[in-house]
């Protein structure tokens, strides 16, 4: 029972705060696109774009892959 629900809750932890850290990442994105709406320049030059895109796929990835991670565990403690 105890091998089971660590088994879940490692890539679950891990997921949310690769998630966490993603995010806080592109809030920081926003407040560089929020400051240069406002004309205060800065020396960084991003594609804001490109960046939200790359953050959703790895995302997806870290999801896919705690979801795959807990599926090969479920069917090893099965066996």
């Amino acid at each position: 029972m105890m091998k089971s629900f660590f088994t879940i809750l490692i890539p679950s932890v891990l997921g949310f705060f690769m998630t966490f850290a993603l995010s806080v990442f592109f809030d920081f994105i926003l407040f560089l696109s929020f400051l240069k709406i406002k004309n205060i320049d800065f020396k960084l030059t991003i594609n804001y774009q490109e960046t939200f895109v790359f953050s959703v796929k790895i995302m997806a990835l870290i999801f896919l892959t705690s979801l795959l991670y807990v599926l090969v565990l479920k069917e090893k403690a099965v066996d």
